[in-house]
């Protein structure tokens, strides 16, 4: 998708390694943040929710970021 959302191949690449970044940073926090969240409460419930929230906010952004535009 980087590809298509850029002006030249520089730009590209620096999207990507920008945007493998921070979804890697967040995979490797958030499996600690929903362990801690069930350690606290010992329910499965807040971290399904914190989950839930999450994949509105990444369905929100996706949409924007899916439109035809160039960076």
């Amino acid at each position: 998708m980087e590809n298509y959302e850029s002006k030249c191949s520089e730009t590209a690449a620096e999207l990507s390694g920008l945007v493998q970044s921070i979804g890697y940073f967040l995979a490797a926090i958030g499996v600690f943040v929903v362990g801690l969240i069930q350690d606290l409460n010992e329910d499965w419930n807040y971290s399904l929710g914190l989950m839930a929230l999450i994949a509105c906010y990444k369905l929100t952004v996706g949409l924007q970021a899916g439109k035809a535009q160039k960076v």
